[in-house]
């Protein structure tokens, strides 16, 4: 623990401090007529500063703890004349940085004797920092004992300001030199004590450690050195460079290069030396046209620089600079900004982003693409990137802030998202299945649902894989050939293709194809629509107008073999059979199998057989269900009978029934498809089913009214015979009447009455004849309408002959 002493003033009055410190600084002030009456010494200290401006003296009397300070001393710490401070007073005045090394060097001195010379700060009563430089030295009496510290205080704000001015331009010169294209080096002893990286570079050099240290005249040829060494000393004596002067170097690696020389006298840490410029003289020219060009460039940069950029003091935030755009982007002139700060403008929309902004800069020394937003002159809002790196100009903290404004970019990323958002939407909800594949690899990098549907897969079957891997082209080269045609024209329209679905059946797409480009790679954007319906019911209107036209100059056979071969055409079936069902329902009768089913599948008994119903297979479910069936599965149906001999195999099967009145008419049936049947081929059996009824029961009623035709042509042509007999019959009793009632007359007018008695006679017969004849007829008439009775009798062979 350190010992504490107790210092006593000649006031009665005194102090703790610790044994190390007793002998520091104790700075308390007599007044100045009791400092010359005691210390006279002092008066001729003080006598001696007071020549100086700015300049005072000071001492400590060690044996009576009395502490002197000149006016001038006084006047720098800004406090009256003859102000007497405490001891924590006084070492108040000092810097808090400074405090620990001032108690050190006053206590060394007190105690050994060490004399000291030191540059502080000091923070005056009014609060400045001011730079001073105090000496102190030590005082002995004749037993060798250290009596007294005294010393002298200096105000040296001045010269420090020089000197920090002095470094700064110095670093200046250094980021100058070190950034500067020019080769430069510093010839100090004829050594290379210093060289920037273009001179490295000139020299061939990995780096500065290879040249540092090496004498200079051995980069140059031998011949040259006394012309080298007689310029360098005329530039030492005349203090000033001489012009440029050709000459030439000798790289590490031996090559030789012509520069331009030009060297100057100089300062370096406090010694002589010369700086030395060269450059390749066959690029300076170019090098000169570059720099100003550069030059050119970079102030029509700063002056329509698009973005804003300002330099701010760190402290207050007072600009000292803004480009052109900045008063142009928020509406002030350059006057109303300068020498105001952000806040006082209210610039920042929010000054917490600002201060956040400041700690970064502070934190870090940079910033780099801080999202803030400002507000212009007229209050509107801009929203931007800001950039901002600590600097430092005149020895004064800065900020080199540029705001870029991005509210248009910003702007445009919402509309772009608020898109996207409508886009997606619309690709999820779309009537139309949509996909997005690479152009190169087929890859599916995007679906909707309404794709998924189409295919039957779901979205991690299908994304990443290719139309090859889920097998969905039915022609492999289909695709290639629509990739071909896309990357020719761009877009495709109403590109029909058929595809295999999960399940395997086969759809018809109706397909719109473009060219999009997604995060720079070629994308195929397909818009698809399932035609396989519309297709359907195309096929099937068009079967139904042929089998109309062909039922025209076809029997009845002909008509049911193309029904079902429009039918297995239309479902993809590979058999197909008809049936007419009687009218008892009890018992059918095979029409016929199709064409390709007799050919290729099916040796078993053909059309004309009869059987009944109950005896049939599980393909007359539909008569008992009275609806179309379908079998997908036909061997694992329990209630199957078999099949005959030479049947064809059944792997699945529709069967439709067609009812009129209440009644099986007939039953038209296909079979195996590749892949199972579903509700849209019962639809199509179903329609041609029944069409087929309809125009085999036209054909039949028609077949029927032809064979009814004939046969009343038939009659028509018996009547006309049978008419032509009667008439024939009828004219020869009539003509016999007449011609004998002509003879009677003439015989009575000339009154020859010998022949009336033979032509009455034949008169009578003549008409007896006819009119059995007309009774006859009348009776056959009756017969025809059904007005005759029919009331039948037995009689003999014999009776009947006998009449």
């Amino acid at each position: 623990m350190k010992k504490e002493n107790k210092i006593q003033r000649k006031t009665g009055s005194g102090i703790s401090v610790n044994s190390e410190a007793q002998h520091s600084v104790t700075t308390f002030i007599i007044s100045d007529k009791t400092a010359k009456q005691k210390f006279p010494t002092n008066l001729s200290l003080i006598g001696i500063a007071g020549k100086a401006a700015k300049f005072g003296g000071w001492s400590v009397d060690l044996i009576s703890d009395i502490v002197y300070w000149s006016d001038e001393v006084c006047d720098i710490h800004e406090m009256p004349r003859g102000y007497t401070p405490v001891i924590s007073e006084g070492f108040n005045f000092f810097a808090p940085e400074y405090r620990d090394a001032i108690t050190k060097i006053f206590t060394d001195c007190a105690k050994s004797g060490i004399p000291f010379a030191l540059e502080v700060q000091i923070i005056t009563s009014k609060g400045r920092r001011v730079w001073v430089n105090t000496i102190g030295e030590a005082l002995k009496d004749n037993n060798g004992n250290i009596v007294k510290v005294q010393g002298a205080f200096k105000d040296i704000s001045e010269k420090k300001q020089y000197e920090l001015a002095l470094l700064e331009s110095e670093e200046k010169y250094r980021a100058l030199v070190e950034a500067s294209q020019d080769a430069i080096f510093i010839d100090q002893d004829k050594k290379i004590v210093y060289i920037n990286p273009a001179g490295v570079k000139i020299f061939g050099a990995k780096s500065e450690e290879e040249l540092l240290g090496r004498n200079p005249f051995d980069f140059f040829p031998t011949e040259n050195h006394q012309m080298i060494f007689k310029r360098m000393e005329i530039i030492a004596s005349s203090g000033n460079s001489l012009p440029a002067n050709e000459d030439r170097i000798i790289r590490l690696d031996g090559k030789e290069v012509d520069v331009e020389v030009t060297a100057a006298p100089l300062m370096y840490k406090g010694r002589n030396a010369f700086q030395v410029v060269f450059k390749d003289i066959s690029k300076r020219k170019a090098a000169e046209r570059k720099l100003k060009n550069s030059e050119e460039s970079f102030r029509k940069a700063f002056a329509s620089h698009p973005g804003i950029v300002g330099i701010t003091t760190l402290s207050e935030g007072k600009y000292i600079d803004v480009n052109d755009n900045f008063c142009k982007l928020l509406g002030y002139t350059r006057s109303e900004v300068i020498g105001t700060s952000s806040k006082e403008l209210g610039i920042f929309f929010d000054n917490k982003k600002r201060d956040d902004l400041l700690y970064l800069l502070k934190k870090d020394g940079r910033a780099v693409n801080f999202e803030v937003q400002i507000k212009t002159k007229t209050g509107k809002v801009r929203d931007g990137l800001f950039s901002s790196e600590l600097i430092e100009i005149d020895g004064q903290k800065c900020l080199l802030g540029q705001f870029n404004d991005i509210t248009e970019l910003k702007e445009s990323i919402e509309e772009l998202r608020q898109s996207e958002e409508r886009f997606s939407k619309v690709f999820l909800s779309s009537p139309l299945a949509i996909s997005i594949s690479e152009l190169d690899s087929g890859r599916l990098i995007e679906v909707n649902d309404k794709y998924l549907g189409l295919t039957g897969y779901n979205r991690d079957e299908v994304i990443g894989r290719t139309s090859f891997d889920l097998n969905l082209f039915i022609r492999e080269e289909s695709r290639d050939e629509v990739a071909s045609a896309l990357q020719k024209h761009g877009i495709l329209r109403s590109v029909e293709t058929d595809f295999r679905t999960k399940s395997g059946s086969i759809s018809t797409w109706k397909s719109t194809l473009e060219i999009i480009e997604i995060d720079g790679k070629k994308c195929i954007l397909s818009l698809i629509e399932d035609i396989t319906e519309s297709k359907r019911l195309s096929a099937v209107i068009e079967s139904k107008l042929h089998l109309t036209q062909f039922a025209l100059t076809h029997s009845l056979d002909e008509l049911l073999e193309e029904t079902m071969n429009e039918t297995e055409k239309l479902t993809g079936s590979l058999i197909g059979f008809y049936h007419f069902v009687h009218d008892d329902q009890k018992s059918l009768t095979l029409q016929n199998w199709s064409p390709r089913t007799k050919e290729m599948f099916c040796k078993a008994e053909g059309k004309g057989s009869h059987y009944p119903i109950n005896e049939a297979g599980v393909w007359v479910d539909c008569t008992k269900t009275r609806k179309p069936v379908i079998h997908n599965d036909y061997k694992s149906l329990p209630h199957r009978k078999g099949l005959p001999k030479d049947h064809a195999e059944v792997i699945r099967e529709i069967v439709v029934p067609v009812l009129r009145n209440n009644k099986i008419k007939a039953i038209l049936g296909v079979g195996n498809k590749p892949y199972d049947y579903n509700e849209k081929d019962v639809e199509t059996v179903s329609l041609l089913a029944e069409m087929a009824w309809d125009i085999t029961e036209f054909k039949m009623k028609d077949e029927e009214l032809k064979e009814s035709e004939a046969k009343l042509k038939e009659m028509v042509a018996t009547k006309d015979k049978f008419f032509n007999i009667i008439a024939h019959d009828l004219r020869s009793p009539f003509n016999a009447i007449m011609g004998f009632s002509e003879l009677l007359e003439d015989q009575m007018k000339e009154k020859d009455y010998g022949g009336i008695e033979e032509y009455s006679k034949f008169i009578n017969t003549a008409s007896r004849r006819a009119m059995n004849l007309l009774s006859n007829l009348l009776d056959w008439s009756r017969s025809q309408t059904g007005k005759i009775k029919f009331d039948p009798n037995t009689s003999t062979l014999r009776s009947l002959s006998m009449k």
